[in-house]
């Protein structure tokens, strides 16, 4: 016992989640920059109707990652670092094995039903039959919509090892090959979707088994030992539970959203839709909740089980913090520049964007959040009370089709009013349970203020120099804003000091708000 709690202490670290907090935000920031890249030369190189019907199939990925998940996912988030801190092979390798054996197995299932329905599935999405009629382009297709969510999975398993470096490293690497091969299609004139999927699809099965590799490589690192009892009825109860969520809450993910525009608005409207999802997409990486759960995920799981409830809440609320400071500067961005900026991202293909880019990133926020609201839940173990909940991930598609009817304008509006809703009948019913998130309104009532004062200015300064002078004068507002709202509360300083070591930890005891401490 004294074994495991020394191979805990080694592995989950602060040490260890400075570190692997460190390759996080790095590979973070490489893939944005990548993905970035990959984003720009899509939407100048294919027409927009073969942009649209091509982000449709990527709507269908996203959209397999929930679907095809059936609770493995979160169960391995939730047991498997409690399984690690054990610093015994012999009690992670089975379960490692088991979840990904499974997996896989599904997701077989699932391509063998899509190859069966794939013209009834294009002719609902609206993808005509000489898009993707082809046997060969099908199997293409099939092949990304389901290795890539395969291969999302077993780097998430990585991250749960807090084994960052790897998971971050193939995540980054992979929108380069994907560019590399547009290129060179491009460069031979053979660009089109039926070549671009095959290349996706050797791409991401590539990934996928080079990732299953790192995974078995750092498994067999993990010293031998005593094999630890898994309660499997309790992982299968937390798994079923789980699944009904995840099904839920795949007919609200990002893919699902973008096939219903496809359906109801066009491929040329999903087109530009899924345009800006990608630009949010990677706006949202950095949205503190994804940014810090996969290296907080598994140390609150650990943290959790041996009853320091404290930190568990303390944490939680941080990251509710820090996602509406994050969201409220997007916002400010997007009130400044965000239009000029979308018709030069596009190369002038998408214009009159403002209000869409608006409405979407207040969606963005509500699913961040949400995301957080289920951390709480599925740590507390009220998975079976999350998955009555997620009845309400229905209202979504709900809004989206009645959105519709007044273009890309009501759908973004639709999303982010039936999120909203879903989130503040979640915190409603877990106060009710007595698990109390204390929320600091007063420090983001401090914040939103200045930075409307903030968007006031900078406007001015975008109609008389244009929007890069205006986006970086209001970045030096926002760090002034921050000094001085000072939006920290003393524990939330304690919490991130343990982490954040040095000079850093200095900077931050600057926007801890007096009045707190004193209290």
């Amino acid at each position: 016992m004294a074994q495991g709690k020394h191979h805990h202490g080694g592995r989950y670290s602060a040490a260890r989640i400075r570190k692997a907090l460190l390759y996080f935000i790095v590979g973070r920031g490489a893939q944005a920059v990548t993905f970035l890249l990959l984003t720009l030369l899509l939407v100048r190189v294919l027409s927009a109707h073969d942009y649209g019907a091509y982000m449709a199939i990527w709507g269908m990925v996203e959209l397999m990652v929930p679907l095809s998940s059936f609770g493995l996912l979160e169960a391995s988030r939730r047991y498997l670092p409690m399984l690690a801190q054990t610093g015994s092979r012999q009690a992670v390798m089975p379960f490692v094995r088991g979840v990904v054996l499974v997996r896989l197995g599904l997701l077989l299932l699932w391509a063998l039903g899509l190859a069966l329905l794939w013209p009834q599935a294009m002719k609902f999405v609206g993808v005509e039959k000489g898009d993707l009629g082809e046997p060969l382009a099908a199997a293409g297709a099939i092949a990304v919509i389901c290795s890539v969510p395969a291969f999302r999975f077993v780097s998430e398993m990585l991250e749960s090892l807090l084994e960052q470096k790897w998971s971050q490293l193939l995540h980054a690497a992979m929108p380069i090959v994907r560019a590399a091969a547009v290129l060179g299609l491009l460069v031979l004139g053979e660009l089109n979707l039926s070549m671009l999927l095959l290349f996706d699809a050797g791409i991401a099965l590539l990934f996928m088994l080079a990732s299953l590799i790192v995974l078995r490589g750092k498994v067999m690192e993990i010293p031998e030992g005593e094999p630890a009892p898994v309660d499997f009825r309790e992982v299968f109860s937390f798994s079923w539970h789980m699944a009904g969520v995840n099904l839920l809450q795949a007919t609200a993910s990002i893919g699902a959203l973008r096939l219903l525009v496809a359906r109801f608005l066009g491929l040329e409207v999903a087109g530009m839709f899924a345009f800006i999802q990608q630009l949010l997409l990677m706006a949202g990486r950095y949205m503190p909740a994804q940014v810090l759960a996969s290296v907080v995920r598994p140390v609150l799981a650990a943290r959790h089980a041996r009853g320091d409830h404290a930190t568990v809440l303390g944490v939680l609320e941080l990251l509710w913090k820090a996602n509406l400071i994050m969201l409220v500067v997007w916002l400010a961005a997007v009130g400044v520049s965000g239009e000029a900026l979308m018709a030069h991202a596009s190369g002038g293909r998408f214009t009159d964007t403002g209000w869409i880019m608006f409405l979407m990133l207040l969606g963005l926020g509500a699913t961040t959040q949400g995301q957080n609201v289920s951390l709480c839940m599925q740590l507390y173990g009220v998975t079976r009370e999350l998955r009555t909940q997620s009845v309400l991930f229905l209202l979504v598609p709900v809004g989206v089709v009645l959105g519709s009817r007044w273009g890309l304008e009501g759908v973004a509006a639709g999303i982010a009013i039936t999120h909203g809703f879903k989130n503040a009948f979640a915190l409603w019913w877990l106060r009710r349970q007595g698990i109390h998130l204390a929320y600091d309104l007063r420090a983001m009532l401090r914040i939103s203020i200045s930075m409307a004062i903030a968007v006031l200015l900078a406007t001015g300064l975008h109609t008389a120099f244009g929007p890069w002078i205006a986006l970086s004068t209001l970045g030096v507002f926002t760090v002034g804003a921050l000094y001085f709202c000072k939006p920290l509360r003393e524990s939330e300083f304690i919490i991130m000091s343990n982490i954040l070591k040095g000079r850093l930890s200095n900077w931050l005891r600057a926007l801890v708000h007096i009045e707190r401490v004193k209290a």
